[in-house]
């Protein structure tokens, strides 16, 4: 997420195997790119407007270097979740609807597919967050 919260793609790049025909050649994205690995993207750009962070920083030590490992462990409560929220927001949100946000991207960035939500129940906990800090 950039500074002007457009979103920045990365890392299709690296997808690109050689040619065919003269064509570069993408391998991999009938197995890679499913609905899942949508939701966990989805969740990681939910981190990101939530702390402010970067999805990968390497000035974050070693075993934190990906926020979805950095951020997770402050989604336990909402004091915890103050300590990460981005300080551009200056505290324009509900700290509640933050963190019930926080969760739903913790979801969503799930090692198993299986305990990955679907984009229905996405979409059903964002509209939910929504009618509550209306």
């Amino acid at each position: 997420m950039r500074g002007d919260f457009n979103a920045k793609l990365e890392g299709f790049g690296r997808a690109l195997v050689g040619r065919d025909n003269g064509n570069p050649h993408v391998a991999g994205t009938i197995d890679c790119f499913t609905a899942w690995s949508d939701i966990y993207s989805f969740g990681v750009v939910m981190l990101e407007t939530l702390t402010g962070q970067r999805a990968y920083d390497m000035k974050r030590l070693n075993h934190d270097r990906y926020l979805t490992k950095w951020a997770c462990p402050f989604f336990v409560d909402t004091i915890k979740l103050k300590k990460i929220m981005d300080p551009r927001l200056e505290q324009n949100y509900s700290l509640e609807g933050a963190f019930k946000c926080a969760k739903l991207a913790a979801r969503c960035v799930a090692e198993g597919l299986e305990d990955r939500p679907s984009s229905e129940e996405v979409l059903r906990g964002l509209e939910q967050i929504y009618a509550a800090t209306k």
